[in-house]
């Protein structure tokens, strides 16, 4: 609204024929599967509460998946959450983060279909069942004195899909560890 733009997604993907993929770039980090939903297949006008207050948003980094029939593990090693637009070296980038993700589907092979929150009347009964967990450290970069900071961000969720209808839930935990403040912890 004050006619300023800025990047989201600016990555390249090389997809080998045994199921493996490489992509480099910024990109939204496979952690909150609500959050890689992109936003024009969402249920309702905009995502929940949950996922804007706990969203991994863009980084940038290297991401590595597997598919193989109904399993998918995606691995990342990236500057941190909410790093969009940032140099190598800002403070306000991880000095490291590392996230993993493990999606179990039944009722068939078709990735394609999670991608939405929908389901046609004509389509069959499927599930999709997703663990991810991401860990980064803070406080090196950039040569600030800002105090280290370790986050853990960890997320358990499903959906299940038939002719015409749809159900969603997730359970989303965070930890915190910040040098001379003490932990905290959040859930949704």
């Amino acid at each position: 609204d004050a006619g300023e733009w800025s990047l989201e997604d600016a990555w390249g993907e090389y997809a080998f024929d045994n199921g493996v993929a490489v992509r480099w770039g910024q990109m939204t980090l496979p952690i909150l599967r609500e959050e890689w939903v992109v936003n024009e297949k969402q249920l309702a006008v905009d995502r929940s509460v949950a996922n804007e207050v706990f969203n991994q948003d863009y980084n940038q980094g290297l991401q590595l998946t597997y598919t193989s029939g109904q399993l998918r593990f995606t691995g990342a090693f990236t500057d941190g959450i909410r790093t969009a637009n940032t140099d190598f070296n800002s403070g306000s980038e991880a000095d490291y983060a590392l996230t993993a993700r493990i999606d179990w589907m039944t009722g068939g092979t078709d990735w394609n279909r999670f991608l939405d929150f929908t389901s046609f009347r004509s389509q069959d009964h499927a599930s999709l069942l997703g663990a991810a967990i991401h860990w980064q450290d803070t406080g090196e970069t950039g040569g600030t004195a800002s105090p280290s900071e370790q986050l853990l961000l960890y997320t358990i969720d499903g959906s299940c899909e038939g002719s015409g209808w749809n159900v969603y839930g997730a359970f989303i935990g965070q930890h915190n560890e910040v040098e001379g403040a003490g932990d905290t912890d959040h859930f949704a």
